[in-house]
């Protein structure tokens, strides 16, 4: 794992997971609209825990409780993949400055880029299995 400040990564623009309201059908959607090779993205899954913040989003934490967190990996277009990616950092620092990303591999061997709640989960959180359409416990 190590923290990233591009989409490019060892000269290879790595597709994004996402896990919670980035999600197709999910609130904030609409920020990877058009930006996409594929419209929706495929189904695979993480190592780590997810959160219900309590915010109207979730937060994924890594840690020795790991779980299969089921979310998307979305490949950003090349031609644009820079300013999306300034535009993930944008959308998903503005919740909270704990989420930083990071690279990690899913399930299904995809090395991905993902935002990961850097802090320890605050008392108010509540551990959920997934995030569809709000929490699923």
């Amino acid at each position: 794992m190590s923290l990233v400040e591009s989409p490019y990564v060892d000269g290879e623009l790595l597709p994004v997971f996402v896990y919670g309201t980035l999600q197709p059908d999910e609130v904030r959607w609409f920020a990877m609209e058009g930006r996409l090779v594929n419209d929706e993205g495929v189904h695979d899954h993480v190592r780590g825990r997810v959160w219900d913040t309590g915010h109207e989003y979730p937060a994924l934490t890594l840690d020795s409780d790991e779980q299969l967190v089921p979310g998307h990996v979305l490949r950003l277009l090349p031609e644009s993949a820079v300013e999306t990616w300034l535009h993930l950092v944008d959308v998903e620092q503005s919740a909270d400055d704990g989420y930083v990303p990071m690279v990690l591999v899913t399930e299904g061997g995809v090395r991905v880029l993902v935002f990961v709640f850097s802090r320890d989960p605050k008392p108010s959180f509540v551990p959920i299995r997934a995030w569809r359409h709000g929490p699923v416990v």
